[in-house]
């Protein structure tokens, strides 16, 4: 499972299908944020709250991390932070901790929101012991 082990090595045939699955995901994301009506429409927001958390299970793997930095999505990603929705809203930024750099990671503004965030999430993770690998990974994301 790529969720329990970032060194798993893929091979050719499989790395290929998820770099398909994350070009698809991507421009599923590109279309939804260019629409209009964006925040008010509850298939769009299903859709990304579908897309985001599986975006941020293939980063766990080195390989499609590297993929995923490559395909410079920071500017969309942070688009997303700005849903109403908690799940979406913790989502991108767990997954831009981890493709930017710390400098960019610095000059990203929207550290209240962030930290806000994650106290939230974590005081919810704490209090549910079935969500143990949710923690972990919320913790991973805190650089």
């Amino acid at each position: 499972s790529i969720q329990l082990n970032r060194f798993i090595i893929l091979d050719k045939d499989i790395l290929d299908d998820y770099y398909q699955i994350i070009d698809s995901f991507v421009n599923i994301l590109y279309s939804i944020i260019q629409s209009e009506n964006k925040t008010n429409n509850k298939l769009s927001q299903s859709l990304i709250g579908t897309i985001i958390p599986s975006i941020y299970t293939m980063k766990l793997s080195r390989q499609l991390e590297k993929y995923i930095q490559n395909k410079h999505i920071i500017a969309l990603i942070l688009k997303l932070t700005d849903f109403e929705n908690d799940e979406i809203q913790l989502n991108a930024f767990k997954i831009l901790s981890s493709i930017t750099t710390e400098q960019e990671a610095k000059n990203i503004v929207y550290s209240n929101t962030i930290a806000s965030l994650f106290i939230k999430f974590l005081n919810k993770v704490t209090e549910d012991s079935n969500q143990t690998l949710r923690f972990y990974n919320l913790l991973r994301s805190l650089k």
